[in-house]
């Protein structure tokens, strides 16, 4: 038996598992909106160019495999509120 705080639980976790991948989508966004900014620096820092664009695509993959985590939560969440919610309308015979 499911209940109405069951399913307003699985919502607040879908609600919460979407504001994670909006926070990460904007972080990857203004991460790549800055290449330009954080090669040079990295390059006055004495790395060479090779090195300082390796590394930006080190942190660019890490910040896409954390955008790709946050969209999987999300789905998970959304299956997990819509499994509930059809077991909360046919407990209530819709």
């Amino acid at each position: 038996m499911v209940s109405k705080a069951d399913l307003d639980i699985a919502l607040k976790a879908w609600e919460a598992a979407r504001l994670r991948a909006t926070a990460e989508h904007l972080t990857l966004g203004r991460l790549l909106r800055g290449h330009k900014a954080l090669i040079a620096s990295m390059r006055s820092g004495g790395k060479t160019f090779r090195e300082a664009e390796c590394e930006f695509a080190a942190l660019s993959k890490s910040h896409v495999q954390a955008l790709l985590s946050a969209w999987d939560d999300m789905d998970h969440s959304c299956r997990t509120y819509q499994e509930i919610a059809a077991l909360l309308d046919d407990q209530q015979g819709h």
